[in-house]
């Protein structure tokens, strides 16, 4: 059975839930994709895999069921934009760098 994870430059050794399962379940083969896009769910439900997700993409797939899990794990995320991003991107892109103390 194939776990299909984001992991775009990801270090196994760093995600605490992959450690977990590679040392509890050595059988469970990781793979990370790129990016999400439908040819992830096809490839889930077509080799009968397992995909790790969000609950917001559970009606991206007719025949794939998303089951909420209460994990003691953090999921890193971040806000992706245009390197010339537009005025409004841009005053978001700020005040959330406000918010949180951050660097733009």
């Amino acid at each position: 059975m194939g776990l299909l994870r984001f992991g775009l430059n990801v270090n196994l050794r760093g995600d605490i839930y992959v450690q977990h399962i590679v040392h509890s379940y050595p059988q469970i083969k990781i793979v990370d994709f790129p990016f999400y896009d439908v040819s992830v769910f096809n490839k889930c439900e077509q080799n009968k895999d397992v995909l790790i997700a969000v609950g917001s993409w559970g009606n991206v797939h007719p025949l794939i069921k998303i089951i909420p899990v209460d994990w003691n794990y953090v999921l890193p995320f971040g806000i992706l934009y245009s390197p010339t991003p537009s005025d409004i991107v841009l005053s978001f892109i700020h005040a959330v760098s406000r918010v949180f103390g951050l660097e733009t």
